[in-house]
């Protein structure tokens, strides 16, 4: 399984006339000898967004849409999302704070490559 290096989530911009706060996550998916050399593996990235002070330990707050992406020779492949999330999202705990603690859970699972399928023509046979 890959593993997941440098993680880090960013708020990019912040309006507060529109409500909408633009965040970056970036991290570095370091695949295993198997996966660099597996012709056709991609991988599905899933991205959650969680409040770091709540009563709820696994405070889930947002998830970015799901995203695939190929495997590289090198091992290494270099990922960059950004998102543009309400204001509200980011409201971690749910009263005004003078900072709210939020961060980034990344999940990056292998996707097989689907097998070739094919049909032959019909053999025609008489009796």
């Amino acid at each position: 399984m890959a593993k997941i290096r440098d993680l880090k989530l960013e708020l990019i911009d912040q309006s507060r006339r529109n409500g909408g706060a633009d965040i970056r996550v970036t991290y570095q998916a370091e695949l295993t000898p198997l996966e660099r050399h597996f012709t056709g593996l991609r991988f599905k990235e899933k991205i959650q967004l969680c409040g770091a002070y709540s009563l709820d330990p696994e405070d889930f707050l947002y998830e970015l849409a799901s995203q695939t992406f190929a495997g590289k020779d090198s091992g290494i492949v270099h990922r960059e999302r950004i998102a543009t999330v309400c204001d509200d999202i980011l409201d971690e705990n749910g009263r005004l704070q003078p900072s709210d603690q939020v961060y980034a859970k990344v999940w990056v699972t292998p996707v097989l490559p689907e097998a070739d399928f094919q049909t032959s023509r019909p053999l025609v046979h008489t009796f």
